[in-house]
């Protein structure tokens, strides 16, 4: 089970009404346990979980199975422990997948970037 503790300034924004658990699976075991070769657009967000999935989908990532990733990324740490959008920008790197822009910015105090949308596309096939 994930947990997530939220920052104490980010809280006063956010109402947790109850905690409910979910199974969870990899996105490579989902796709062999479904038979699926593609994934032409992925949408993820997952609350401080990016990493841990992709992670997940290392494979889908490594063959360039998954066309595009979009997902909300953070600026600045919302939740403990919270993936970053330049943590994922690495890891999307290294596996190869390019930077293609960010979307639908959300301003805090200050016009300082909170959040918001990222899409990454896989490299050509050759």
């Amino acid at each position: 089970m994930l947990s997530i503790e939220i920052d104490p300034e980010i809280d006063q924004y956010m109402v947790n009404e109850r905690i409910i658990s979910v199974p969870v699976v990899s996105l490579d075991e989902y796709m062999a346990a479904h038979q699926i070769s593609r994934i032409d657009i992925l949408k993820m967000d997952l609350q401080r979980a990016e990493l841990l999935s992709l992670n997940g989908g290392k494979h889908l990532l490594e063959s360039c199975i998954i066309g595009v990733i979009y997902f909300e990324v953070s600026f600045i740490s919302m939740y403990d422990r919270a993936d970053l959008f330049s943590d994922i920008d690495q890891y999307l790197n290294r596996v190869g997948y390019a930077f293609h822009g960010v979307y639908n910015l959300v301003y805090g105090e200050n016009a300082r970037v909170l959040y918001g949308d990222a899409i990454y596309v896989a490299p050509a096939q050759s």
